[in-house]
């Protein structure tokens, strides 16, 4: 709930103090002072409170989980609540080539690639997206339409495209494995997104793909492969 701060003054603006009389006269100059400190200092605790109170969008997407709720009943519910009888046989983990933020970000990164081409604008074709933590405040899983939707991917192009975009759970990471590492926190809920994907489908892991960086041919120095297979399940 957002707090509002409210000031009374007189018309003049100057602080005013009734006698008993009805007689009113000023302030002295060391009470006006320490009002004035009181009512700043009031002013800057208020302030502060409302900077960190989290923002509408972020306390009300309910479709963003923070990455510190991802072993949560209630993320897990957010993100297997979409569960249908639909079969998914793999999960492909990708990076978003240096986009930054989070699924909105690479909508529209996604979208000017499209407009470039004179095709549809469709959005990122990602069924989830693990934000960076620069756009808010810390990493978040976000649920794109298409999983909640359970459509097929759009995010593999090329040959056979279409058996991989229908049996393949795209997870989108934002940055940049070919130039910098990810943070913690962003591999952390990707490895819990994962596994409960994995557990809920029955994906072992030698159907999970790791599909960073602009090389088909090698992985990216920057995504930390090795460590990212030891933690899903087998």
């Amino acid at each position: 709930m957002k707090r509002r701060v409210t000031r009374r003054r007189s018309d003049s603006g100057v602080a005013i103090h009734r006698l008993a009389s009805g007689k009113t006269r000023l302030f002295d100059k060391r009470t006006i002072r320490v009002l004035g400190s009181l009512v700043v200092g009031m002013t800057l605790v208020s302030a502060l409170l409302l900077a960190l109170e989290p923002g509408e969008a972020y306390r009300d997407n309910p479709l963003a989980l923070s990455a510190l709720d991802m072993s949560s009943d209630s993320a897990r519910g957010e993100i297997l609540g979409h569960v249908t009888d639909r079969r998914w046989d793999f999960i492909i983990i990708h990076d978003s080539f240096g986009v930054t933020g989070g699924m909105s970000e690479l909508d529209k990164a996604w979208n000017l690639e499209y407009a470039r081409q004179n095709l549809p604008e469709l959005g990122a074709g990602y069924h989830f997206v693990v934000s960076d933590g620069f756009r808010r405040k810390g990493v978040e899983v976000e649920i794109a339409p298409k999983w909640k939707d359970q459509r097929d991917g759009g995010y593999i192009s090329g040959e056979h495209a279409d058996k991989w975009n229908r049996e393949a759970i795209g997870v989108c990471l934002m940055g940049d494995a070919d130039n910098r590492p990810f943070g913690d926190d962003q591999i952390d809920a990707t490895v819990k997104l994962v596994r409960m994907l994995q557990e809920e489908y029955d994906i072992p892991r030698n159907r999970v793909f790791i599909h960073t960086g602009r090389s088909a041919d090698s992985l990216a120095p920057f995504f930390p492969a090795a460590e990212f297979r030891k933690r899903i399940r087998e």
